[in-house]
């Protein structure tokens, strides 16, 4: 049966309102993610491939002034293919409050500061369009990001509310949990919907992007404070509140094995390869150990440990190691990434690691669960996630509040001459970060996972 898009529609509007983001930011958030469509209809040609007719040539071009049509490296910019795609790009412009011009330039074309002087030059137009991508990607995961954020908060207010509810009760007394769960933050952005998944920014394992913990305070937060209907200063609802019991509930990935597996594939399985390691020590290793002491009459149990799988994707010079450091090379492809797993030592001479004759780009590695075979295609484009320099600045100057606001740290000047912008380099240009660091899906999932797994060693576990 077909979903009812109205009847959809309303119980989002109702959701939201729920936990408490008011209309106006509803819309807002609404033309963002409007504009992230928009964006992906937009086509580039080669200059003068373009089949824009007259009349809308004109148009913009008196709408937009230069409209990106030149720069001084000597070429012509990439155009936009068609109508449609004009029409895309001016509804993208005008929902994300900045001029349709302006933004053409920085899907286009590149600025680097040099000793002499800024140079622009123009992009290829498959360059512009891998820059549309960048940018929606960035919208998409900053209202990701937002919209989590909103949520913690609204339910953080809730469990205080409920708190102050309750009856006094002397310090270190367990009072009744609030009954709101805590969203983990997994960040969307590293491409095609995928988010990375680990623990939230609050503490609270997350898989898939959610986790449900509840935290009962037993001292007030020194920090920042609220101000609760009766008077009482609460500070916020997490762990660093100072929190004495906590209960974690972790909802696993699910193993997974497809006709073609892809970066996030390879997560996800890595996730699943500590919690079976995880599993493995508390139900094999202890558990037998624990027997052994005890004097059970019973028979041993064999078990594969998986700690050489774990080696290889996450190890030193592992598969993430090295996908890393080919991204920082802008001219590498996936199969100079396939050719960089098949001969490097450490992967290569890894029992569980198979190269593949059939896809070039193409590796198997031998898990637990079985055998998975990946294709490195877009291995690269969703580990980069970063903010190009442009865009960031061009967003930071939104007449659109919501937009404004999710880049207001990227509003800093260009880099100066004493610090030239390298040519070819991924920058993320948001807080003090370096252009020389890369930001990473890998680099961010292999911690929150160690994260994660450092929080399931700590609990009780039953035992």
């Amino acid at each position: 049966m077909a979903e009812d898009d109205a009847l959809e529609h309303q119980r989002t509007r109702h959701a939201m309102t729920s936990v408490g983001i008011g209309r106006d930011q509803q819309d807002r958030v609404f033309a963002l993610l409007a504009a992230v469509l928009h964006l992906g209809n937009v086509r580039f040609v080669e200059p003068g491939a373009s089949q824009i007719s007259t009349a809308c040539r004109s148009l913009f071009q008196e709408n937009s002034g230069s409209a990106g049509s030149g720069s001084s490296a000597g070429r012509d910019a990439p155009e936009l293919a068609n109508d449609g795609s004009r029409r895309a790009l001016g509804f993208a412009a005008e929902l994300l409050g900045v001029p349709s011009h302006q933004l053409l330039a920085a899907l286009t074309t590149r600025t680097r500061q040099t000793p002499e002087g800024p140079i622009t030059s123009p992009l290829e137009p498959a360059g512009a369009e891998e820059a549309r991508n960048a940018l929606a990607k960035a919208l998409y995961s900053r209202a990701f990001d937002w919209l989590v954020e909103q949520i913690n908060e609204s339910m953080e207010e809730h469990a205080a509310l409920i708190q102050a509810s309750q009856p006094s009760t002397p310090i270190g007394t367990p009072s009744k949990p609030p009954p709101a769960p805590k969203l983990g933050l997994g960040r969307a952005g590293s491409g095609a919907g995928f988010s990375s998944n680990g623990v939230s920014s609050q503490g609270g394992a997350s898989s898939n992007g959610a986790a449900f913990p509840w935290s009962v305070p037993h001292t007030p937060h020194k920090g920042s404070c609220r101000v609760l209907p009766n008077g009482e200063k609460m500070g916020p609802y997490t762990r660093e509140g100072g929190c004495k019991h906590t209960i974690g509930l972790l909802d696993i990935y699910g193993f997974e094995s497809f006709d073609t597996n892809d970066l996030e594939q390879l997560c996800i399985n890595l996730a699943n390869e500590k919690l079976q390691q995880h599993f493995n020590q508390h139900v094999f290793k202890w558990e037998q150990a624990e027997y052994v002491r005890e004097g059970i009459d019973w028979r041993y149990i064999e078990f594969v440990d998986n700690q050489e799988v774990l080696d290889l994707v996450e190890g030193r010079m592992g598969l993430l190691d090295l996908l890393d450091e080919q991204c920082r090379f802008p001219t590498t492809n996936a199969e100079d990434l396939a050719t960089k797993y098949a001969t490097t030592p450490s992967v290569a001479s890894c029992k569980r690691y198979t190269k593949l004759k059939r896809p070039q780009t193409g590796f198997a590695i031998d898990h637990y669960a079985g055998s998975v075979r990946y294709a490195t295609d877009n291995f690269l484009g969703k580990n980069k996630d970063y903010v190009v320099a442009e865009h960031a600045a061009l967003l930071a100057a939104s007449q659109a509040p919501l937009v404004s606001q999710l880049f207001s740290s990227c509003a800093h000047p260009a880099p100066t001459q004493q610090q030239p912008q390298q040519p070819g380099r991924l920058v993320q240009p948001c807080g003090s970060m370096s252009s020389f660091r890369l930001d990473s899906m890998a680099s961010r999932f292999k911690p929150q996972v160690a994260d994660l797994m450092s929080a399931l060693q700590a609990m009780d576990g039953g035992d």
